[in-house]
């Protein structure tokens, strides 16, 4: 088996053992959505009063919107959802002829980008009273934190140690990479002592965790990918705890940060609607990126 694919082989295993065995203060922008909720049109729609309070708390969610809990961005997309039509006919601005609103709407006209309020809604289809979602649903997840060459090189050797069986010195580069700050390694050594490696490192689920939110907090996409499977299992879930709802939020965190194993995952949940709706050419899509990913690194070893 070439290198890279055992490096991915044993990743993806270790992955699906643990598949089968974020806390933030209430925003002001809670009270925003409350009030927009709150906002019911009559049948004629919204009167003028209700639509100029309106105008101006739709601007604010749109504004912060990726700062926006996801308690929140699921009842403003209820909402929206419910009372479309009213919306459509009082702010024909925000909205556009499929009453989709528009996310970056301005005076100046409509924006590039659209909230697709029906995938929102299929994505936090369930209940939705877990406070420690609150931590921003958007927040600094595309952007992993900056690594210098010379860390990412040491990251890079280590990665080639574990695929050619030296395992010592891959453990070693991987410690001393972690402890630089790497979110690769972090994430690694998270893996590792998750489900014990070899005689180098033991089981340590509580370190494991640790190691692992580190390696979140940095923007690790895998590490996400890992999280939301943690939720799913029922493994160490005193740590752990079973959640669909963060592991839909931490699958797609990951996914949008390229994560193949988050991709896989949501590549067969979108197949056969486990948690989403179910559309095989999505699915086909997910699973498409996935494997080109995979191909991409793999390529590097040839």
């Amino acid at each position: 088996m070439p290198g890279a694919w055992r490096y991915r082989f044993v990743a993806l295993t270790a992955y699906s053992v643990l598949l089968l065995l974020v806390l933030a203060e209430e925003s002001d922008l809670d009270n925003v959505v409350t009030r927009i909720t709150a906002e019911t049109p009559s049948s004629a729609g919204y009167d003028a009063e209700q639509a100029e309070r309106l105008r101006l708390l739709l601007v604010e969610v749109k504004y912060s919107w990726e700062t926006l809990p996801v308690e929140s961005q699921a009842r403003f997309a209820k909402y929206v959802y419910a009372n479309v039509d009213a919306l459509s006919k009082s702010f024909p601005e925000v909205f556009d002829e499929d009453n989709k609103i528009r996310f970056g709407y301005s005076i100046d006209g409509p924006g590039e980008e659209y909230l697709e309020l029906e995938e929102l809604i299929a994505k936090t289809n369930v209940e939705l009273t877990n406070k420690d979602l609150e931590e921003a649903y958007m927040e600094n997840h595309f952007a992993r934190v900056d690594v210098d060459e010379e860390m990412e090189q040491k990251f890079e050797d280590a990665k080639d140690a574990l695929i050619y069986g030296r395992r010592d010195e891959a453990v070693k580069l991987f410690r001393e990479s972690a402890e630089e700050g790497h979110d690769g390694a972090l994430t690694t050594l998270a893996l590792m002592h998750l489900s014990g490696y070899h005689k180098q490192i033991r089981q340590d689920i509580s370190k494991g965790a640790q190691l692992l939110r580190q390696a979140m907090s940095l923007g690790n996409p895998d590490a996400h990918a890992m999280a939301a499977m943690l939720h799913s299992s029922g493994f160490a879930e005193e740590l752990f705890p079973m959640d669909k709802t963060k592991e839909m939020i931490y699958l797609d965190v990951a996914a949008k940060g390229n994560s193949p194993y988050a991709l896989a995952a949501l590549g067969y949940k979108t197949l056969y609607g486990l948690d989403v709706k179910e559309d095989c050419w999505e699915a086909a899509l997910y699973y498409e990126k996935a494997s080109g990913l995979i191909l991409d690194d793999a390529d590097r070893f040839e």
